[in-house]
């Protein structure tokens, strides 16, 4: 089962602690009953003490913090993604790739590992698939994709300008919304507000769009418009239609941005 060494790791030692206790309860009760007794007493007040500062630190991050449970619910589902994701094309592109190289099986394996996130599995295959096919805008999509989550910024500005110099809509317009936003993190702020604004004319507002959009206008000094474009992103939604968890998370952060600004 593909699982991010880390996940692996933790799930195990929470198992081996979970069934660790009853042997330790048995092994105190066989040399003293009294004392297996005390034991799970202790045992007992310490996990409620758990429950307790657990449940109170959930509920006042829930209400100090509002893009905590969007953060958490995201978190949920990419958990599950990476634990109950179907792993037969993987196992079918690695077993064709031990015989036949190809572009397509190198993105569907550095696909599947960078869902996993694993990745420099992933980067491995990525990059073996633009060598093989440079005109496969999918292969250099989901490189720059992998080179973001290991912090390359530069590498990844890289493919996405490639990517949206062949073709500006590719990916339903999420390569030029990436260059954007990586642009903007990169501190190119000029050059990111220009491609968030021809994403958002392209393809229509995107409150993810205008957040970035709003941190590069900060720090080229226009506050103004940086605060426009926060209320952009923290506009409630239209009547009758609910946000996507992404879109949630970065209403949140508009409006603790607000917050923090005075403005509302």
């Amino acid at each position: 089962m593909l699982m991010p060494i880390s996940l692996r790791a933790a799930a195990a030692a929470l198992l081996w602690l979970a069934a660790a206790v009853p042997l330790v309860l048995y092994a105190t009760h066989l040399g003293s009953p009294l004392a297996a007794v005390r034991l799970a007493g202790i045992l007992g007040q310490g996990l409620r003490w758990v429950m307790l500062v657990g449940t109170v630190g959930f509920v006042a991050l829930l209400l100090a913090y509002p893009p905590f449970l969007p953060h958490v619910r995201l978190w949920w589902r990419g958990l599950r993604q990476r634990m109950g994701g179907d792993l037969g094309p993987l196992r079918e592109a690695q077993g064709r790739l031990k015989h036949l190289e190809t572009a397509a099986d190198h993105l569907v394996a550095g696909r599947a590992f960078l869902l996993q996130r694993r990745h420099a599995a992933s980067l491995q295959h990525l990059r073996r698939a633009v060598e093989l096919d440079g005109e496969h805008l999918a292969s250099r999509y989901q490189l720059a994709r992998a080179l973001i989550e290991i912090g390359d910024l530069r590498g990844a500005i890289e493919q996405l300008a490639t990517v949206i110099a062949k073709d500006e809509s590719h990916a339903f317009g999420g390569a030029l919304l990436e260059l954007g936003i990586t642009l903007a993190r990169a501190g190119a702020d000029a050059e990111a507000i220009a491609m968030l604004d021809r994403h958002t004319a392209r393809f229509g507002p995107s409150r993810r769009a205008a957040l970035h959009r709003a941190g590069a206008l900060t720090h080229l000094g226009r506050g103004d418009e940086g605060v426009a474009a926060l209320r952009e992103a923290a506009r409630p939604p239209e009547a009758g239609r609910s946000l996507s968890l992404e879109d949630q998370l970065y209403r949140a952060r508009a409006r603790v941005a607000l917050w923090r600004r005075g403005r509302t």
